[in-house]
C-alpha cells in the first residue's frame, strides 16, 4: 500500500486530492479513531450494499467454522464511507473468477469497522478495504487497499499455496536496491510501508533510511515526493518507533551541522525543514523562523519554504506571521479555487453519486478553509486592504453561506473580529443557529459598545 503519492509541493492541493486518490484505490482509506471496543460481528455485517459473494454469517461464527472446515475465510475490512471499498464491491468481488475461487475454496464476509470497532481492533485494522485470510482459525496473510480482480486472485492462489506475507517480504528484502531486479522508487516505498504494516519497524527503518539519502539520485522526478509523502510516511514510523526517530534526528544533526558550514545548500535547507517535520520537531523550525522573520535579506528564503512554513504557523495561531510569508494573498484565493474546481469535478470511474458529492464537498471546503486562513493573516499582519480584497475575491467565486461563515470563523479564531467581519454574516439565510452562535462570539470579541 502506498500511503502517499504525487509531488507535494503543492502541499493543500495534495491535501484535497487525497480523498480521490482513496476512491480511485490509489490510498487505502484510514481506519476510523472510533475503532476500539465494540460487540461482536452479526449478519448486518454483510447487508446493504455487499456482492452476493460474502456471506451473512457473523465474524464470531466464521471464525468458529474456519477452525475445523478447512476453507480459507477471507475478511474484508470496510466501512460505509470507504470509496476504494465500494469500487472493489462493484468491479473485483463480482468477477467470475473470483467468485469462482470463493465458491469452491474458501468464505468471504464483510466486516464494517464502525458497526464493529472491536473485532476491528483484534484484528488491528489500520486502513480499509484490509482483506485477511485465514484457515485453521490462523491467520495466513493480508494486504491493503483496492485490489484489481487479477491482483485479488493472484493473492489468494499465493494464499493457498501456502505464499504468505512475511515470506514476500523476506523475498523482497533480498532484491537489490538498484541495477537489475530492483524496485522502482515508487513499489520501494509501497514495500516500506508493508514492512510497517507487518510490524517490521526496524526493517522499515533502513529502507526509509536508503529512501531518504537515495531517492532523488537513483530517480530524480521524486524529488516531490521525498519532500512530501516520504516525509510523511517517515514521521509516522517515527511516532511509533523510538530507533526510527533517533537515525532520522541524527540525519538531520548531520544536515545543521552542514548548515553552519560555508558550503550550505539550498537543498540542505530543504532537508533540514523536511526532517524536522519527520522527527515531528516543529519548534525547532519555528524558531529559525523567528530568528530571520525581520531580516531584510531572509525574503526569498522565507517565500522559498512557506509551504513548509506556514501549516506551523496556523497550527500554532501565529497569524500575523503566518501573514507576512504570503506574498499574493488574492491569488492564493485564486489557485484555491482552482483547485478546489478541479478536484470537485474528478469521478473516477465506478464512483457511486454519494461518494462523488462527498467528495466534490471536501474540496469545497478545503478553499473554504484556505480562504478563511489567508483572510485571518491579512488582518492579523495589519494588512486590512488585503485583507478585504481576499474576502471579495473569495465571495466573488464562491458567495455561498458556507463560505462566508469560514472566513467569520477563521477571522475569530485569530481574535480578529471587527464590523467588517461581522458584516460578511448580513446576506446568510438557512444558518441561523450557527449565525447566531457566531454573532455572539463577535460581539464578545468586539466588546460592548462596538457595532
Amino acid at each position: 500500500m502506498l500511503n502517499l503519492h504525487l509531488s507535494h509541493r503543492v502541499r493543500p492541493f495534495v491535501r484535497a486530492a487525497l480523498p480521490v486518490l482513496m476512491a480511485a484505490g490509489v490510498v487505502a482509506a484510514p481506519a476510523t479513531a472510533s475503532s476500539v471496543g465494540g460487540p461482536d460481528a452479526t449478519a448486518k455485517q454483510a447487508a446493504g450494499d455487499h456482492p452476493p459473494i460474502f456471506s451473512h454469517v457473523s465474524y464470531a461464527d466464521a471464525m468458529n467454522a474456519n477452525k475445523s472446515d478447512g476453507k480459507i475465510l477471507v475478511v474484508k475490512a470496510t466501512a460505509a464511507w470507504c470509496g476504494p471499498c465500494k469500487m472493489m464491491d462493484k468491479t473485483t468481488w463480482r468477477d467470475a473468477d473470483v467468485v469462482k475461487f470463493m465458491n469452491e475454496k474458501g468464505v468471504a464476509i464483510a466486516l464494517d469497522v464502525d458497526e464493529h470497532p472491536q473485532d476491528a481492533q483484534t484484528l488491528r485494522i489500520r486502513a480499509m478495504p484490509t482483506m485477511i485470510a485465514f484457515r485453521n482459525g490462523k491467520e495466513l496473510d493480508r494486504i491493503v487497499g483496492y485490489k484489481s480482480a487479477q491482483e485479488l486472485l493472484a493473492w489468494l492462489n499465493g494464499v493457498e499455496k501456502g505464499e504468505t506475507g512475511a515470506s514476500r517480504l523476506e523475498t523482497r528484502l533480498k532484491q537489490p536496491r538498484e541495477g537489475d531486479g530492483a524496485m522502482s522508487m515508487q513499489e520501494r516505498m509501497e514495500f516500506a510501508s508493508d514492512l510497517v504494516d507487518a510490524g517490521r519497524l526496524d526493517d522499515a527503518t533502513e529502507e526509509y533510511v536508503w529512501l531518504w539519502n537515495n531517492m532523488v539520485r537513483v530517480q530524480p522526478s521524486m524529488t516531490g515526493v521525498r519532500g512530501s509523502f516520504l516525509v510523511g510516511s517517515i514521521s509516522a514510523l517515527v511516532a511509533q518507533h523510538a530507533p526510527a526517530m533517533k537515525r532520522f534526528a541524527e540525519i538531520r544533526d548531520e544536515v545543521e551541522t552542514r548548515l553552519r558550514g560555508e558550503n550550505k545548500s539550498w537543498n540542505d535547507l530543504s532537508d533540514w525543514l523536511c526532517l524536522n517535520e519527520a522527527t515531528q520537531d516543529a519548534d525547532r523550525t519555528l524558531a529559525w523562523f523567528d530568528r530571520i522573520k525581520n531580516d531584510e535579506d531572509a525574503g526569498a528564503t522565507l517565500e522559498r519554504f512557506a509551504f513548509r512554513i506556514e501549516p506551523l504557523l496556523k497550527q500554532n495561531g501565529r497569524w500575523a506571521d503566518y501573514g507576512r510569508v504570503i506574498k499574493n494573498p488574492v491569488e492564493r484565493v485564486k489557485r484555491s479555487h482552482t483547485q478546489a474546481k478541479f478536484m470537485a469535478g474528478m469521478k473516477p470511474p465506478g464512483l457511486d453519486e454519494n461518494t462523488a458529492k462527498q467528495l466534490a464537498e471536501h474540496a469545497w471546503q478545503n478553499f473554504r478553509d484556505e480562504s478563511g486562513g489567508v483572510y485571518s493573516a491579512m488582518l492579523a499582519s495589519g494588512r486590512s486592504e488585503e485583507a478585504a480584497r481576499v474576502a471579495q475575491e473569495a465571495l466573488r467565486l464562491d458567495d455561498t453561506p458556507e463560505t462566508r461563515i469560514a472566513l467569520v470563523k477563521a477571522a475569530l479564531s485569530a481574535r480578529q473580529a471587527s464590523a467588517a467581519v461581522k458584516s460578511l454574516l448580513d446576506p446568510v439565510q438557512g444558518h441561523e443557529d450557527e449565525v447566531g452562535a457566531l454573532r455572539e462570539e463577535l460581539a464578545q470579541q468586539m466588546g460592548p459598545g462596538v457595532n
